[in-house]
């Protein structure tokens, strides 16, 4: 009798530990779920009784790290947090969870309260998308005000030199590739920037989309494109971008769209720069705004329809097959994943000065996705065994 390889440990650990994760409602032993808690912690108190404990402790350690440890300190806001407050209720095909994060508005919130002091926003793209074509969507609401708050931090001394792709002019301006941030780049950025997955046009992989609101689109490609000169290197890097400058473009609604050399194609209006790894979709999406895909305001959401992307993996396993007579050799800890497909999954963070909430809703059984995901995984166990024997 072939034995499970000790390998198998582990990735049985980790499918075993997903199945905490919100997933479909799938065949499994579970009935009924019905649970609720909440919990409200004194993070002042935490605080309090861990830093005299985690400094004794740095002691040891070599100055640097003992430096580096206050700095995390002082920029991060832990010297600000006061109260966590969670509250989850969860039944067999849907949960939700609530975290409410207060800060001490007398103690120095750093890089924490300035990101929670970022005003909210509104996605405005969200009328190009419909739902329905969704895999996956994750909005930030307000990019410029996001970067102006994170600037000072990466120009101070115990940060700013960490940062890689940041160079400094001689009054301590941030600079990227040559071009001030504050004065260049920021005021060409109106609001969110969108990442998304949607269903191909006719079958293939997911197209992936990227929409940055702009107060010129137009303006906004020539400082990217200017970027990325400024840190390309060689004659065929210098030919790719005078090449992609020249290219013709053709209006499509309120878009120019350039279909670029390497396969994606890039949009520019009044309002955004789009670029997409799908002309087809991409064409489909700007032609007119009938987009229905609902998004609230605020600091950020992620939405995520997993039945759907499961869906597209099965029929891309399906056509792998046909063609190769053969079912397609996936890793183990893939098809335990796959095992893990929630229906609808939303993350949405908002908040103020001194405040973040962020809110979790999920659509599925956890318990009987786990349970799922724990079946194919002791069956992918068990085959690699007798692969082996």
């Amino acid at each position: 009798m072939a034995r499970m390889s000790h390998r198998w440990w582990s990735a049985l650990a980790a499918a075993m530990l997903c199945g905490v994760l919100p997933a479909a409602a799938a065949d499994g032993p579970v009935l009924r779920a019905d649970a609720s808690s909440t919990y409200e912690v004194d993070l002042g108190r935490a605080r309090e009784d861990l830093l005299p404990l985690l400094r004794a402790a740095m002691r040891g350690e070599e100055p640097r790290e003992a430096r580096d440890f206050e700095d995390f300190l002082d920029v991060s806001g832990v010297r600000a947090l006061d109260r966590l407050r969670l509250v989850s209720r969860s039944s067999l095909d849907r949960s939700c969870v609530s975290m409410e994060l207060d800060l001490d508005p007398h103690a120095d919130g750093g890089i924490l309260a300035a990101l929670c002091g970022v005003s909210g926003g509104r996605c405005r793209f969200a009328r190009y998308v419909r739902e329905d074509d969704v895999l996956a969507f994750a909005t930030l609401e307000n990019l410029p005000g996001s970067l102006e708050a994170l600037l000072p931090f990466l120009t101070r001394p115990a940060t700013g030199p960490e940062a890689a792709w940041l160079d400094f002019d001689a009054d301590g301006e941030p600079l990227v590739a040559g071009i001030p941030v504050r004065g260049r780049l920021l005021p060409l950025l109106a609001g969110e920037i969108d990442v998304m997955q949607l269903l191909p046009a006719a079958g293939g992989e997911p197209a992936v989309v990227l929409a940055v609101a702009a107060h010129d689109g137009a303006a906004l490609r020539d400082l990217l494109l200017d970027l990325v000169a400024g840190q390309a290197a060689g004659a065929e890097a210098a030919a790719m971008l005078g090449l992609i400058r020249g290219l013709p473009s053709q209006q499509v609604g309120d878009f120019q769209v350039t279909a670029l050399p390497m396969g994606p194609s890039l949009a520019v209006s009044r309002d955004f720069l789009v670029l997409a790894s799908d002309p087809a979709v991409l064409q489909e999406m700007l032609a007119r705004p009938r987009g229905d895909l609902r998004v609230p305001r605020g600091h950020g959401w992620l939405f995520a329809r997993g039945a759907a992307m499961s869906q597209w993996r099965e029929d891309l396993a399906r056509r792998a097959a046909a063609r190769t007579q053969a079912a397609p050799a996936l890793p183990a800890m893939a098809q335990a994943f796959d095992g893990l497909h929630f229906d609808r999954l939303e993350i949405r963070a908002a908040g103020g000065r001194h405040r973040l909430d962020v809110e979790f809703r999920a659509e599925g059984s956890p318990l009987n996705a786990g349970y799922r995901a724990l079946c194919g995984m002791l069956a992918a166990a068990a085959a690699d065994s007798a692969g082996t024997e």
